[in-house]
Order: C-alpha cells, then sequence, then structure tokens
C-alpha cells in the first residue's frame, strides 16, 4: 500500500527529427529561435559541416521535432561564421507557424 511511486520518464520534444530546406532534407546538429533588441524574429542553426542549402537568400524551412510538431518558417538568410568545429548560420524569420498534431 504504502510502495514506492514509479517516476514519471522525462519527454525529450525539442528534438528534430527532420529538417527540410526549399524541399531537400538537411543534417542539422541544432538550432535557436530567438528575438532580438528590436524584437525581431531571429534563427541560428549549427551544422557540423557546410551545407550548400542553407545558402541562399531566400529559404523555407519545415522542422519537425519528436513531440510531433511541425514549424515552417519563411527566413532571410543573414550571415555564416565558423566557430571552432561548428558552422553558425544565421537568418531573419519573415513568416513562423507552428503546427502540434
Amino acid at each position: 500500500m504504502f510502495g514506492r511511486r514509479k517516476k514519471k520518464k522525462k519527454k525529450v520534444d525539442g528534438k528534430i527529427t527532420s529538417m527540410t530546406v526549399n524541399g531537400a532534407p538537411t543534417k542539422v546538429a541544432g538550432m535557436r529561435v530567438y528575438g532580438d533588441e528590436e524584437g525581431n524574429g531571429k534563427l541560428q542553426i549549427f551544422c557540423s559541416a557546410v551545407t550548400e542549402e542553407l545558402h541562399f537568400e531566400r529559404s523555407e524551412i519545415v522542422i519537425k521535432t519528436a513531440a510531433g510538431k511541425t514549424i515552417k518558417m519563411k527566413v532571410r538568410y543573414e550571415d555564416a561564421v565558423k566557430d571552432g568545429k561548428v558552422y553558425k548560420y544565421g537568418f531573419a524569420i519573415e513568416d513562423y507557424n507552428e503546427v502540434f498534431a
């Protein structure tokens, strides 16, 4: 009756399962969505190698996560920086939609 309670396993819902840029599947290490000082939306994508799909002036990105969330963004390319072994791509978000399935 007074046994131990089972601990709930933590569910990781932020993991990216797939990402397509302009319809082409793209492999990324991670990403970050944030706002700058003026309140404009920014997207930063981290890759382990140079990714040609991310070098277009304007792109449409579709991200699917492990929790069943689909994120669609229209972004504008700003910059790319190599930081050690990681390539950081910076984008300005023009349109952002989230769909929970």
